[in-house]
């Protein structure tokens, strides 16, 4: 018993001096640092209408004090310390209603152990991003946009090797705009070979896109949005294998083609290089991108190419019908659209077949408009017709099938929900279900035939005259009862002697 009662106490004494020795390790705090974090905030003004569109802003820095139970910086709001050495190494003051400039002697350059720092989102009054950013050697996350930074990008701040995201999207305040000139955009690829995220959207480049950003490997986010890029974009980046997010659109003289070697492994998730010069087709290989979700290519000189299938399929619909213009010649809408479809090389494109409309990014047919009067002929399950299983718009209006009914494999293109231009559409062998219809009052008034209108006014009159005769009959039997019953009498004697003689 005596055994048992020293290994408890024992135990816990242990435990206590453990305890206690964990809460006199945990750091606190540096007093430079702190000192440091005080005087950047005493630098800047709080101002918060100017993000008052902003719900999550808010004056972080409003709670930075020197009082007794808030001293120790490490718990201020924005800031995080390392939990050894009680240096900060973190500093997220996005969206914090900060105004004010920001220069080479800024206190906030003193914090050297700084890992990771995010200004975005306040107003830095059009301030140049400082030289002395280059103390913060030890950056690897670095956050500045949409802070009113203007003019050229220091090359300072190619010096932070360690960098794996940097962000200076929306800097653009015309006419301080944040520029990356000189130093340029190749300089910064090459010294900073770590990145993972590069975000330079609406910074003013007004260069070419160096080839060595294709040496990128472990980039997995470009963004180069509106930056009035030229020349030739690498084709090469395309297959950078962990780019998951490329952005380059309205960058109208950036050209370029999209490679026809795109491969199963590609991590591209989002493409987005609408509003610029590319040109080419759009490579079948695009379909091997299985983690694809986003592709948006409008506005650029890229020429549609349907699919061989497609194009096949269309070729052999046109042979199974006839074409006859001369039963409307009245008609100047009606004209054979199928007529000018061939596969001499000036055509060979169906997309750009006379009722024809492809998917600009696959190169699908997605819409058929061949309402013209002019095709005869009859339609059955064994149509090539129904082989366009892309189709979402198809107008067959106007011509003469032979009295064909519509064939089972229809199902081929509604299966999808394909027929969307053709919403009429129901029943077998469709699988949308017909609605029960019932005509509302007003359309059965709109649609009654005029004899039914006819018959109204028979009822009416005959109502009419039933209820005036009995009026009038009423009133003669009650007024003239003995004048109408001589005459009924009268009558009836007439009859008798009639039939005794």
């Amino acid at each position: 018993m005596a055994l048992s009662f020293v290994f408890w106490l024992s135990f816990f004494h242990l435990t206590v001096t453990y305890f206690a020795s964990s809460m006199q390790q945990q750091p606190t705090c540096r007093d430079d640092e702190r000192l440091a974090l005080l005087q950047f905030k005493d630098s800047l003004i709080i101002h918060k209408p100017a993000f008052s569109w902003d719900p999550p802003a808010h004056p972080k820095v409003a709670s930075w004090n020197l009082q007794e139970t808030n001293s120790d910086c490490c718990s201020w709001d924005g800031v995080k310390c390392n939990e050894e050495t009680g240096h900060v190494i973190r500093l997220d003051l996005s969206s914090s209603c900060l105004y004010g400039s920001i220069n080479s002697t800024s206190t906030l350059f003193r914090l050297v152990h700084l890992q990771w720092l995010s200004l975005a989102y306040n107003d830095f009054n059009s301030s140049e991003i400082p030289a002395t950013i280059k103390h913060l050697s030890r950056l690897k996350h670095l956050n500045l946009s949409s802070s009113h930074f203007s003019r050229q990008i220091p090359s300072e701040l190619l010096d932070l090797s360690n960098l794996v995201s940097l962000d200076l999207s929306y800097n653009y305040y015309p006419p301080t705009n944040l520029e990356l000139q000189n130093p340029g955009l190749r300089s910064l690829v090459e010294k900073l070979t770590n990145l993972k995220v590069l975000n330079l959207r609406r910074v003013y480049i007004a260069s070419s896109v160096p080839h060595s950003l294709a040496n990128l490997s472990s980039l997995t986010y470009l963004s180069l949005e509106e930056c009035e890029l030229q020349g030739e974009f690498p084709a090469q980046i395309f297959q950078l294998p962990n780019l998951s997010f490329l952005s380059l659109s309205f960058n109208e003289d950036l050209t370029g083609y999209i490679p026809s070697s795109l491969e199963s492994g590609n991590s591209l998730t989002f493409v987005d290089i609408h509003s610029c010069n590319f040109s080419g087709t759009i490579p079948s290989s695009i379909g091997n991108l299985t983690k694809l979700i986003y592709l948006y290519v409008y506005f650029n000189n890229f020429s549609q190419i349907c699919h061989d299938d497609d194009r096949s399929a269309l070729l052999q619909f046109k042979k199974s019908l006839i074409i006859n213009k001369t039963d409307f010649p009245w008609d100047p809408s009606a004209y054979p659209k199928v007529a000018s479809w061939n596969l001499e090389e000036e055509n060979g494109d169906c997309c750009s077949w006379n009722g024809v409309e492809c998917n600009v990014e696959t190169g699908h047919v997605i819409k058929l408009d061949l309402s013209s009067r002019c095709l005869y002929g009859s339609i059955n399950s064994t149509n090539t017709l129904f082989h366009l299983v892309h189709l979402q718009w198809l107008s067959l209006a106007d011509n003469h099938f032979n009295s064909s009914e519509i064939p089972a494999t229809i199902n081929n293109l509604s299966s999808n929900n394909k027929l969307q231009g053709n919403p009429g559409l129901c029943g077998k062998p469709l699988s949308k279900e017909c609605e029960h219809f019932e005509p509302s009052k007003k359309e059965d008034e709109d649609t009654e035939s005029p004899f039914a209108f006819d018959w109204k006014i028979v009822l009416i009159g005959y109502a009419c005259g039933l209820i005036i005769g009995m009026v009038l009959g009423h009133t003669l039997w009650t007024r003239n009862h003995e004048w109408f019953v001589k005459i009924l009498g009268c009558k009836r004697m007439k009859k008798k002697r009639g039939r005794r003689n």
